[in-house]
């Protein structure tokens, strides 16, 4: 079983024009689907002070993304997961690739 089967998409975030308060506007751009990356669960946590908050986190690992930066998005199985931290390019000729951390939170 070939163990890096999923496909991502990077959403570029960058900052657009202001709005009518002059606060920079945010533009998400999709790019290219990619192939050939394995996405595997870190973990979740709870938070039950004041509201349930649930945030589940996910190992993405595959590929050479150097696109992909913090603030970045990962759209994975029709939802869009802020990349938490900045990702980590490996390049060094044999086993070039990109690993980073996406998540989500609930409540």
């Amino acid at each position: 079983m070939d163990l890096h089967h999923e496909t991502i998409q990077l959403v570029t975030t960058t900052q657009g024009l202001p709005d009518a308060d002059g606060i920079p506007t945010t533009v998400e751009t999709p790019g290219n689907p990619y192939g050939g990356y394995n996405v595997q669960p870190v973990g979740t946590t709870e938070s039950l002070g004041g509201l349930n908050v649930i945030t589940g986190r996910w190992r993405v690992s595959g590929p050479l993304l150097t696109a992909a930066k913090a603030g970045d998005s990962i759209l994975w199985r029709g939802t869009t997961y802020p990349i938490e931290g900045e990702p980590q390019h490996y390049m060094s000729g044999a086993l070039d690739h990109t690993e980073l951390i996406i998540k989500r939170q609930e409540g």
